[in-house]
């Protein structure tokens, strides 16, 4: 039975959470980490120190970008389960609970009560070969770009 339910307002620099009971009640207060691998130590840190073992937590964050994946496998490495989420998907939850500002914290709370609701539905994400696929058509686009700003300066 899931007892913690912890949504991650995903960024460039910093990560932040929340982390919400099954009765909705906040264990303790959103916190920051830095997106980086001494901020998941921290992360995993503190959702030990809450309680939140990774048999009984849910774990939701969006996909905005390329920026959940490390975060996303650092933490099913770890032994949590991991849903991302559609941005549409929080949004449309925010504004069913009239949360209509749009802050980090307020993400954060709003990610974790959507796992908490049951309404939560995995994105897609595609497997690691087409991920590698994808990267390599970005690759490529950014290297052909470059290859015609450098013939663009002759």
């Amino acid at each position: 039975m899931v007892e913690r339910f912890v949504g991650i307002d995903v960024a460039l620099r910093e990560h932040r959470i929340a982390v919400l009971d099954r009765d909705g009640e906040a264990v303790g207060p959103s916190f920051t980490i830095a997106a980086s691998k001494d901020g998941v130590a921290t992360l995993l840190r503190t959702l030990d120190a809450r309680g939140a073992t990774a048999a009984q937590t849910l774990i939701g964050l969006e996909a905005s970008g390329h920026l959940w994946e490390n975060l996303e496998a650092a933490l099913i490495g770890a032994g949590y389960r991991v849903i991302v989420l559609n941005p549409r998907q929080t949004r449309r939850y925010r504004d069913v609970v009239r949360r209509q500002a749009k802050t980090d914290d307020i993400d954060a709370h709003v990610i974790a009560g959507l796992l908490r609701s049951g309404a939560a539905q995995a994105s897609y994400v595609p497997d690691e070969q087409i991920q590698s696929l994808r990267e390599l058509a970005r690759l490529r686009a950014r290297l052909m770009a470059d290859r015609q700003d450098y013939l663009r300066q002759l």
